[in-house]
């Protein structure tokens, strides 16, 4: 969990920037969607948990500059820097617990799937209470950028026990976040009609969170890719809170799979449009610089020209097999349309075959369209 903190939301002190613009996006996402959610569906605990958790991002963040003001841009000039910078440590847990295990385990209706995932809820919060308890009592520095600062409740006498506590509570958070996400899975296999739409809006956005996430993180490790990395990850932020207000407020509820779809498909063609457009520059280059023995800008154009080629048979190609591979009832009842489409093509021209010749050929009808000739044919034979 503590891992998790320092990737994407950073405490007091440390990388400040970053700190301020990812939890003010929270902040102002979370929210006005928490505002708008319990104004609409007051009995709905969702709204009120997304209200929390952008109220606890937007105290970070005040808490956070305050700190730095008061401690290092001008020491002295505000009261209660150290409070600050205390509060700062162990205030962004409960939030990261609401976002991470709560949200998961009560959408859509605020409830958790049955009363048996209670449990996961109390315990979810416990782990939260401990981790919270353990950060704000441990003795010590406050933060590793502020060496100076001591915890100014920290307590020695029990440190050991503290930090037992702690690793305790690190473990059950982290249970915690795997059972909310099992729960939430659960839910999706069990569910149907609007339910279903709605945990289907809810892992899409939180699917596309985590991988931004992710790839954010592991980009922004690379000094020339840090902003870009950063922007990823901003981007994403708003997607979680407007998804949730669009499912549960049921507006355009159904337009989820097409997204869905979309994304799959053109997910796809872009990585691979973008392998193929690499290897192909690669290669080309390679070879030109084997033949003349330096680089052309050729192998860019004809690169280009490639892509722009394999552009609408590669997204058929795609689109076919997603519709197969997911959207399988969709995709056979689209066979089945032109199945019949052709087996209705076949009889309309076997009934002209029989009004222009005086001798009906024999032929092989597959599958419908046979039976029905075959019948014809007999009932023809009957009237003569």
């Amino acid at each position: 969990m503590e891992a998790i903190a320092a990737a994407t939301f950073p405490r007091a002190g440390d990388s400040n920037t970053y700190l301020l613009a990812v939890n003010l996006a929270i902040a102002a996402a979370f929210t006005p969607v928490g505002v708008l959610i319990s104004s609409r569906r007051p009995s709905n605990s969702i709204g009120w948990l997304l209200c929390a958790a952008g109220l606890l991002s937007g105290t970070l963040v005040f808490a956070d500059q305050y700190t730095v003001y008061a401690l290092l841009t001008e020491p002295g000039s505000l009261p209660a820097g150290a409070a600050a910078a205390w509060f700062a440590s162990w205030v962004w847990l409960p939030a990261q617990i609401i976002i991470f295990s709560l949200l998961p385990l009560l959408f859509p209706n605020g409830r958790p799937p049955t009363r048996r995932w209670r449990l996961v809820g109390w315990l979810a919060v416990i782990g939260s209470a401990t981790i919270t308890v353990s950060l704000a009592l441990l003795p010590g520095p406050i933060n590793e950028s502020l060496p100076s600062v001591e915890n100014p409740l920290g307590v020695k006498a029990i440190s050991g026990v503290l930090e037992l506590c702690f690793g305790v509570g690190t473990i059950l958070g982290w249970t915690c976040v795997l059972a909310s996400a099992t729960s939430l899975i659960l839910r999706l296999r069990r569910s149907d009609g609007q339910e279903r739409q709605q945990l289907k809006w809810f892992a899409y956005a939180a699917t596309m969170t985590a991988f931004t996430l992710v790839t954010g993180t592991l980009v922004r490790g690379v000094a020339s890719f840090d902003v870009l990395g950063t922007v990823l990850q901003f981007a994403t932020v708003p997607l979680l809170p407007v998804v949730i207000a669009v499912a549960i407020l049921r507006y355009r509820l159904y337009d989820i799979d097409v997204i869905i779809n979309r994304t799959l498909v053109y997910g796809t063609l872009t990585a691979s449009l973008a392998l193929i457009y690499l290897g192909a520059v690669v290669a080309l280059q390679y070879a030109f610089r084997t033949l003349t023995g330096e680089g052309s800008q050729l192998a860019i154009v004809a690169s280009t020209l490639a892509i722009a080629a394999l552009f609408n048979p590669l997204r058929r190609r795609v689109q076919a097999f997603v519709d197969r591979r997911f959207y399988r009832q969709k995709y056979d009842a689209a066979r089945a349309r032109l199945a019949l489409v052709e087996d209705a093509r076949e009889i309309e021209i076997s009934k002209n075959s029989f009004k222009t010749s005086s001798v009906t050929p024999l032929v092989t009808f597959p599958g419908r369209a046979g039976r029905i000739l075959a019948s014809e044919r007999d009932s023809r034979r009957k009237m003569r």
